[in-house]
């Protein structure tokens, strides 16, 4: 019955007796606005405000909220012909490679819309394009369900990760177009912040091992702080001696205290260098306003799980196979200059605690970087234990003899 009223409220609206052209345009630029505002990163506030901003006009306004939530609902209207299956793959891969590369520019939805007009100089494809991106919007359907920082907080605070139907309470804030910001703390006069996201980090070997157990998902992963991998490098001298380079060992549930832990990816570390202290944002307003100037530090920001899959400390960890720069493939770390925090230069380390949970950071917490690790981890998949946990899938052979 919902659908039906809005279906006839859409075709109510005068803009439907618009000549076909016209309709073709407008919906082009809502289309185009659309997805240029998804990769923002805006809050739920900035988002009616930037919207508002763009559309002054109320009828204008009101037509493409509709537009988005009944593409939502009973998808596009856009005809794109079908393509053989691995046409299609290739085209989509083609499309999210612009897409990431886009995002990564911070660009204007002007500057947008022209670099969008020079990539596709064909319409059809550059309609195709822009559907690819508008397939999953949730945001336009249900904005209640956009997650405020705190409750953000709340809730990554007090869920087992685990557990299915507790964890959907948090994926709009890991997921969404529109995710809220987390302060975490300042050092200095840089500020730090969290942008909520998966997948960044993933694990050294891109196959899982063959198991039995159940693989979770690679926004799940373990870190085993008593293998080094050989990549990136080290000078002799400061390579930690006697660590093997990979693990082996299939992980059984009396390896549970091999040096290392089972996290999940929260989002990366982002900061903002200030001349003086007074510069640094007090608020997630100010903190909007200098949005172009939050530069990524490398780290990935971790919740270490209990066995249970609740939090258990947070972690910054430094990311040794990010993706490309404009791409989705992933590129080795090979020089010296990983791990080196922007508002420490003598410091360098592969991972270190910040806090016990979400809710230790904010604006005025002073950060500081505890249990650092000193040369590269490695990063292993994680799969289902027996008691319904989570573990490594695989640990270091020796590992007793660090203990």
């Amino acid at each position: 019955m919902f659908i039906r009223l809005l279906l006839y409220i859409s075709l109510q609206t005068p803009l439907c007796h618009l000549q076909d052209t016209i309709i073709e345009d407008r919906n082009a630029r809502f289309d185009e606005s659309t997805y240029s505002l998804r990769w923002c990163n805006l809050s739920t506030e900035e988002y009616w405000k930037r919207l508002h901003e763009i559309f002054p006009d109320k009828e204008e306004h009101d037509a493409y909220l509709r537009y988005g939530l009944d593409r939502t609902l009973i998808g596009p209207r856009i005809h794109v012909y079908p393509l053989e299956d691995s046409t299609m793959e290739d085209r989509n891969a083609r499309f999210d490679e612009i897409s990431y590369s886009l995002a990564r520019r911070y660009l204007s939805s002007e500057d947008y819309r022209k670099a969008v007009n020079e990539i596709f100089t064909d319409p059809e494809e550059r309609r195709a394009y822009l559907r690819r991106g508008l397939d999953d919007l949730p945001h336009l359907s249900n904005p209640s369900g956009i997650l405020t920082p705190a409750r953000f907080i709340e809730i990554a605070d007090s869920i087992s990760f685990l557990n299915p139907v507790e964890y959907k309470e948090l994926l709009p804030g890991l997921t969404w177009a529109f995710r809220p910001w987390i302060p975490l703390g300042y050092e200095n006069t840089t500020l730090y912040r969290l942008l909520p996201s998966i997948h960044n980090l993933a694990p050294q070997k891109s196959k899982c091992p063959l198991t039995d157990r159940e693989i979770l998902d690679t926004a799940f992963l373990g870190v085993n702080f008593t293998i080094q991998p050989s990549q990136p490098s080290l000078p002799l001298n400061r390579r930690a001696l006697n660590l093997s380079e990979e693990s082996t060992k299939s992980a059984e549930s009396d390896d549970i205290e091999a040096p290392g832990f089972v996290f999940h990816e929260l989002g990366t570390l982002q900061c903002l260098e200030c001349e003086t202290a007074e510069e640094m944002p007090t608020t997630l307003e100010q903190g909007d306003d200098v949005e172009g100037d939050w530069e990524p530090t490398g780290f990935s920001v971790v919740a270490r799980l209990s066995h249970t899959g609740h939090i258990d400390g947070v972690y910054v960890m430094y990311n040794m196979n990010p993706r490309k720069e404009g791409f989705l493939s992933r590129e080795q770390v090979t020089d010296g200059s990983w791990g080196i925090p922007p508002s420490s230069l003598g410091e360098q380390f592969s991972c270190a605690r910040i806090g016990n949970a979400m809710r230790d950071f904010g604006f005025k917490v002073k950060l500081a970087w505890n249990e650092q690790i000193h040369h590269p981890v490695e990063l292993v998949w994680a799969v289902k234990s027996s008691m319904g946990g989570a573990m490594r899938i695989t640990v270091d052979d020796n590992y007793r003899r660090h203990m």
